[in-house]
């Protein structure tokens, strides 16, 4: 926070595309590692630390928030020139997107601006409105139709309720919004300003199929 460096280290996809699954299958493997997996361990800390030796001299924490295929690199697992895993230098740790909010200005909603909803039936969802601040406008019984017409001005949009995943057939999942279930073409259909934020938390929100290209 005090000091932000922007580097940009050019690797090609491809070639990261390469290195990393037989850098992960060298390690899921309870034999000592083979020369070709040491190999591809080395080009990969050369590729995308080695740039950066000078900004990690006398570190001993190191925070990252991978993209795409990054997220499959055990960074910590990385041997240097020095055959030195990179957890035996500094301690590695992981961010989500979400992790970077208390690095970014303070949001100030407008009035009316943000709204928190919660399904009243489920444990703990009025806990979680009410650690969200005064900030959140928490009417009580809001209807699909009363969304519809207030999404447009809206910020930000917390939701705590029921769900439905159906990765089967996943036009037909569906979220609960009172007493009625909204299915998923009628939740595209929502009109939204530019740049809102909307936060679900539900049951069922983790069936999902892991997609390359998607993070």
């Amino acid at each position: 926070r005090q000091q932000q460096v922007l580097r940009r280290v050019r690797v090609a996809r491809a070639r990261l595309r390469q290195l990393t699954p037989r850098w992960r299958s060298a390690l899921q493997r309870p034999a000592p590692l083979s020369a070709e997996a040491l190999e591809a361990s080395h080009q990969l800390y050369s590729l995308l630390l080695s740039p950066l030796r000078d900004l990690l001299a006398d570190r001993r924490e190191l925070w990252l928030l991978p993209a795409g295929d990054l997220w499959n690199l055990p960074f910590e697992t990385l041997k240097d020139e020095n055959a030195r895993y990179l957890a035996q230098s500094m301690a590695v740790s992981y961010l989500g997107p979400a992790d970077l909010l208390p690095l970014t200005a303070p949001l100030r909603p407008n009035p009316g601006g943000w709204m928190a909803l919660a399904q009243q039936q489920l444990p703990a969802t009025a806990r979680e409105l009410q650690l969200l601040g005064e900030a959140f406008e928490r009417p009580a019984g809001l209807s699909w139709e009363e969304l519809r017409a207030r999404a447009p001005d809206l910020e930000v949009l917390h939701l705590a309720t029921h769900s439905q995943a159906r990765p089967d057939h996943p036009n037909q999942a569906s979220l609960q919004l009172g007493s009625s279930d909204i299915p998923l073409q009628q939740l595209y259909e929502l009109r939204l300003r530019a740049g809102s934020l909307v936060v679900l938390t539900s049951c069922g929100g983790a069936h999902s199929q892991l997609e390359v290209e998607r993070d």
